[in-house]
């Protein structure tokens, strides 16, 4: 079992092998059923279970921000239309404490529901490894995903700035939907490994297959389940071994 106290977390910034540990804790908890094998993550039912409250509004033109999570009573400003035309103006609305507000423009189309649950689930995530900190900073009153960031890749520094808050929330909400020891577990399965190699492995075009199998599995896009392997060294990045030639 895992070491953290979900109740209790002492600091604002953890290092990879904490999150993880941290994500085991919180499946542990709430989806236990998730560590056994892959399965999708249910965000709204998350949000249930924290407390939180959510509802649905034009946070931006298009997804530039897909979800925020209100820590204090406060405001945004919200459009009126999906698209934007020269002269429109948001209007300010008011939240309440406890709210997940997500971008309505998800609701548009079947197409956006993986990104979706991806963004909705990185608010939980926050509830529960950033709470503490926002709570500390009222004039920080929200933590907004935006829908690229989970493709990027930052992870300098140890003062607690929102920018790292926010990429080390990206890291955990990925753990938490592709429990590591898991996802490794599952992707050598399918290919039918004894083994599991101790070292990344080298992408080849026959994986692709299998990296679709657990996209299924998971209800997730290609691209999440990929990145994902990248990461916990499953398999080489790619881009990473260009850069160092």
């Amino acid at each position: 079992m895992s070491r953290f106290d979900l109740d209790n977390l002492w600091k604002d910034v953890y290092t990879k092998d904490e999150l993880e540990e941290m994500a085991v804790a919180i499946n542990e908890r709430y989806f236990p059923e998730r560590l056994k094998r892959p399965m999708p993550f249910d965000a709204y039912l998350f949000l249930d279970l924290l407390g939180f409250d959510y509802e649905w509004d034009l946070l931006s033109p298009g997804l530039q921000i897909s979800a925020m999570t209100f820590f204090s009573d406060g405001g945004w400003y919200i459009w009126d239309k999906p698209s934007y035309f020269p002269g429109d103006k948001p209007h300010l609305k008011t939240f309440k404490k406890g709210t997940v507000v997500v971008n309505s423009t998800f609701l548009s189309s079947k197409g956006l529901r993986k990104s979706e649950a991806f963004a909705v689930t990185h608010e939980g995530c926050h509830i529960i490894k950033d709470k503490r900190y926002f709570e500390a900073h009222p004039r920080e009153i929200s933590a907004v995903f935006k829908l690229n960031d989970s493709k990027r890749k930052y992870w300098n520094g140890s003062a607690p700035t929102v920018e790292l808050i926010e990429r080390q929330n990206d890291y955990l909400t990925a753990a938490v939907i592709m429990p590591k020891e898991q996802i490794k577990a599952a992707f050598f399965k399918s290919m039918r490994y004894k083994n599991i190699p101790d070292e990344p492995i080298g992408f080849k075009l026959f994986m692709k297959k299998h990296i679709a199998t657990l996209a299924k599995a998971y209800d997730l896009n290609f691209n999440v389940i990929l990145y994902r392997l990248q990461e916990i060294g499953v398999l080489a990045d790619c881009e990473k071994e260009d850069g160092e030639k």
